[in-house]
């Protein structure tokens, strides 16, 4: 990707990693997960969540198109991690 500086270039790549599993706050410029979590209105959140859509052309061993892969982490540090991936269409 190609953009100036404070763009959101590595935001985006933190994302995914943070999606596929990367345990490690220092990894995603964090002192722990927990300050992955906020909310832009003031209020406080109880969780980060986030998900990932990727068109599915054999990579994950599915017969359909479409695989969601998403991780929402509490602030207690547990995280929970799904795959989804649609039927017809839907997911």
């Amino acid at each position: 990707m190609v953009g100036p500086n404070g763009a959101g270039k590595s935001n985006i790549g933190d994302t995914i990693s943070f999606a596929l599993g990367i345990a490690t706050s220092k990894a995603l410029r964090a002192k722990n997960l927990s300050y992955l979590i906020f909310s832009k209105d003031g209020e406080r959140a109880d969780y980060a969540y986030v998900e990932v859509h990727f068109k599915n052309f054999g990579a994950f061993p599915v017969p359909e198109e479409n695989v969601v892969i998403s991780r929402k982490v509490y602030r207690d540090g547990r995280s929970v991690f799904r795959i989804k991936w649609s039927f017809r269409g839907t997911s």
